[in-house]
């Protein structure tokens, strides 16, 4: 999908430890949100006295399930405590291309897996039971209190530890201690993100990127095949407003050398734009000579140059840069 394209469904994915209270903040949210529907997936585990066909799952048996993998029409699935448990690709499409809104509970592997896919559509939020030192504890409780075997509850056990390291990679996280107030926070995140989209289609309507553009500059000092790094990031800064991204680029040389840097006009390279969900980056690529001082400051040192930039640019960079010669670029 492109930055001039409308952002349309979203798909709103609560992942995290079993017994943490997914369901009831579903429930809780469609209650409040007229428009927000559940997503129904795909599973083989029988189905529960709570639960009814067609709303949180299709209940499906075990050949079904395997035949839907053979056909290619799942997203992902996912082996979960021996049941197995799917996202149905034509579903996803379906919402996504008819603007409606989903929202569903699904295992955080496999939640992963479906945001990778449709990183524009899908909002991924981690719900945790509690603190790190207390889920353990909760999730059992909870657990016992919903009657699961003893055998089940062990094996579930051993997953939640797993499950709690994927918090940091999710949009959201919601420490769901009191559900009222969970179910609060949940329906704050999704009004917020239905009030992103009106944003980035209004952008559209106007004719202008859909996603806020971040402008930056970046310096290339290279000696030989070798370029300046900081933990392996170039010299950089922010466009400001008026300047040149030449201008900028020799200020980030000057912010580490405290001295500026001999300016020549820029010969230009490239110009890029890198899209991801919430931002898009452009980048201006051109060639500046300059002498840069022997003595490095600390924790600076000279890394590859292929690994440093993208392919395209380093074949155009190799044309302009020699061994004798320091250039700096981006």
């Amino acid at each position: 999908m492109s930055a001039h394209q409308q952002r349309l469904g979203l798909l709103f994915i609560l992942v995290g430890p079993t017994g943490a209270g997914k369901n009831t903040l579903i429930n809780g949210v469609l209650e409040r949100l007229d428009a927000l529907q559940q997503l129904p997936t795909a599973t083989s585990r029988p189905i529960r006295p709570e639960e009814q066909e067609g709303r949180e799952h299709h209940f499906v048996t075990r050949e079904e399930f395997e035949r839907m993998i053979e056909a290619a029409e799942l997203l992902e699935w996912q082996n979960v405590h021996g049941n197995l448990y799917g996202v149905p690709k034509g579903t996803v499409e379906h919402l996504v291309a008819n603007r409606l809104d989903r929202i569903a509970d699904i295992d955080v592997l496999g939640g992963l897996r479906v945001r990778s896919l449709y990183p524009d559509n899908v909002v991924l939020v981690f719900v945790s039971p509690g603190s790190d030192d207390e889920v353990l504890d909760i999730v059992r409780q909870r657990l016992e209190m919903r009657g699961d075997a003893a055998e089940d509850i062990a094996t579930r056990l051993r997953r939640v530890e797993m499950e709690m390291k994927f918090a940091v990679h999710c949009d959201y996280i919601i420490t769901n201690d009191d559900a009222d107030d969970a179910t609060d926070t949940l329906e704050s995140i999704i009004r917020a993100e239905y009030s992103r989209r009106d944003l980035a289609n209004l952008r559209v309507s106007r004719n202008q990127p859909r996603r806020a553009l971040v402008y930056r500059a970046a310096a290339i000092i290279t000696q030989g095949d070798d370029v300046l790094c900081h933990d392996n990031a170039l010299p950089n800064a922010q466009i400001l407003d008026g300047e040149l991204p030449s201008e900028a680029a020799m200020r980030a040389v000057a912010e580490v050398f405290y001295t500026p840097a001999e300016q020549r006009p820029p010969k230009m390279i490239d110009f890029t734009v890198v899209g991801q969900p919430r931002y898009q980056q452009a980048t201006y690529w051109y060639a500046l000579a300059g002498e840069i001082s022997p003595n490095l400051p600390d924790g600076w040192d000279w890394q590859p140059l292929s690994s440093a930039v993208p392919d395209e640019i380093y074949q155009q960079l190799g044309s302009i840069t020699a061994p004798s010669r320091q250039t700096v670029g981006k």
